[in-house]
């Protein structure tokens, strides 16, 4: 990882074009950049590790991004793949409203750009530009949600493969009377 010059000129239409900041003004972007950085990672390269308590949101300027969480199973030596996400995208962004422990290892796909910007530093823009800051914010919590859906539809996905006890029940009675 490396923080890079923000070089205003080609970043600012990359900016724009995310989810999060296509609604800001120009002069809201640029206080975002006096309080947030831009980083560089190479390909593999670990953004977030699971288990960690950090109080970054994370916006995805260019490039994608692996996500995996820890297998429960155990002597398991691979971690289970969730998604992947790119471009404009917002990971990370539980951190802006807890100090829980980060759930997933997050890994750079390619050479990658994300816009980082701490939580106080997020509040502070929101003091100032509270309109913005309102908008940003129900950018995050539709993102939330978003992702709340997808484990829904995977656990219910899951449970309706689980065989019930009367499923068994009749497998084990049917073999039981031939």
């Amino acid at each position: 990882m490396k923080k890079i010059l923000i070089d205003k000129k080609n970043i600012i239409p990359k900016i724009k074009a995310t989810k999060m900041f296509n609604l800001l003004a120009d002069n809201e972007l640029d206080y975002l950049f006096t309080i947030g950085n831009i980083y560089e990672y190479d390909i593999n390269e670990i953004i977030i590790k699971e288990g960690e308590i950090s109080p970054y949101l994370y916006i995805i300027i260019s490039g994608s991004v692996t996500i995996k969480i820890k297998s429960n199973n155990p002597g398991a030596s691979k971690d289970v793949y969730i998604c992947a996400v790119g471009t404009g995208d917002i990971i990370g962004e539980a951190a802006i409203f807890t100090n829980f422990k980060r759930t997933a290892n997050v890994f750079a796909n390619e050479s990658l750009r994300m816009f980082i910007i701490e939580r106080d530093k997020f509040f502070e823009f929101i003091k100032m530009f509270p309109s913005s800051g309102i908008k940003i914010l129900m950018v995050i919590i539709h993102s939330l949600l978003n992702k709340l859906k997808e484990v829904n539809h995977e656990l219910a996905f899951e449970r309706e493969a689980d065989l019930e006890q009367k499923d068994i029940d009749d497998i084990i009675n049917e073999f039981m009377t031939k």
